[in-house]
């Protein structure tokens, strides 16, 4: 069976999970199970203005990403398959027991819990705050930098902690990505070649000072070995050790929202004689909502020492700075409209974008 004829595969399975359980209502033992289904739905346009090849970029795309869950019992499954104008893809898809109220434990393809970013946002566009995302937390084929999906087991759980507060935590192993020419290319469920991608863990705590609230303060950590063999990297090293240690915070007063996230990324070229290199990067994101569905979005991403990179070097479209500003309307429920500017450092070019997208969660 081909890629593609086994994604769609995958994709049916998932819808008829999820399709039959809708609103059966019991999640009893031995009874009926409970399903959901929804379609985020996007649509974007975007302008940009730059002399640099290494920026390149589609005019305009659209996506429909289904998400799909089914529970019976303690038995739990996920999937989120994503259609779009660049690609098919089976974004997860994981089946999972919960072991007692608030922890489970799953196997299959996720995202990295050490990615903060994606864990809370994941691939619905109408999820997201504003129209990109942070540079540092792109997918691997939006040229990502970092590890953002793995095929192996992972377990989460949420505790009580004092009076209101909770801790959440989360812990995954598996295999990782590779690399491809120049770009991170994912382990696949439904393509064997993509099996041989070697170790990779990742680890997720955070302390909630409500427990059913987003505010949030915490730390992440992950590794992976990236395998070399297939990209354009040309040197003794067969693999690069990756390791990423990151904190963060989501913080809500009244209608001002503030997300932050920093990260320390140490790379080694094993085979190499060169020793470890670091690099940081990170952002600062303000979100101001008002009256009648409107909220306006700041960010301003960076990173630090990534000019003698070896790894970085393997990404040349990497945006070392960014500043961006969003105005996002949600004009009916479920439905927004939101424009985005933004100013891109790569390479000592300046790029400029301005985008438009609609998006919408149905039904």
């Amino acid at each position: 069976m081909q890629p593609f004829a086994m994604r769609a595969a995958a994709a049916m399975i998932m819808v008829a999970l999820a399709g039959p359980g809708i609103a059966t209502g019991s999640e009893t033992p031995g009874g009926p199970g409970q399903g959901e289904l929804l379609f985020f739905v996007s649509a974007d346009g975007v302008v940009v203005d730059s002399n640099s090849a290494l920026y390149d970029m589609d005019d305009a795309s659209a996506d429909v990403d289904v998400l799909g869950s089914f529970s019976a019992g303690s038995f739990r499954v996920l999937g989120e398959f994503l259609l779009s104008t660049d690609e098919q893809e089976l974004e997860r898809l994981q089946f999972g027991w919960e072991v007692r109220p608030e922890t489970y434990l799953w196997i299959g393809r996720f995202h990295q819990p050490a990615s903060v970013w994606n864990t809370r946002h994941h691939h619905g566009s109408y999820l997201q705050p504003s129209i990109t995302r942070p540079v540092i937390e792109s997918w691997e084929d939006e040229g990502g930098v970092l590890p953002q999906h793995f095929v192996g087991a992972l377990g989460e759980t949420r505790l009580p902690l004092g009076t209101a507060g909770g801790l959440s935590l989360q812990a995954g192993l598996g295999a990782g990505p590779r690399l491809e020419g120049r770009e991170l290319m994912p382990v696949e469920i439904y393509e064997p070649k993509s099996l041989d991608g070697r170790g990779s863990w990742s680890f997720r705590a955070a302390y909630l000072p409500e427990f059913e609230d987003e505010d949030a303060i915490g730390l992440v950590a992950s590794g992976s070995q990236i395998d070399l063999s297939r990209s354009t990297y040309v040197g003794p090293a067969s693999r690069v050790d990756l390791r990423v240690l990151g904190l963060f915070t989501s913080w809500q007063h009244e209608s001002l929202r503030l997300d932050a996230a920093g990260y320390l990324v140490r790379s080694r070229f094993v085979g190499a004689a060169s020793g470890a290199e670091d690099f940081a990067a990170g952002y600062l994101q303000f979100r101001r909502e008002f009256a009648r569905g409107l909220s306006l979005l700041g960010r301003l991403e960076g990173s630090a020492d990534t000019s003698d990179s070896a790894y970085l070097a393997l990404f040349p479209g990497f945006v070392k700075l960014r500043a961006i500003a969003d105005v996002r309307w949600d004009f009916r429920p479920q439905h927004a409209l939101s424009v985005e500017i933004a100013s891109n450092r790569v390479r000592g070019s300046e790029v400029r974008e301005f985008r438009l997208q609609w998006s919408a969660v149905l039904p």
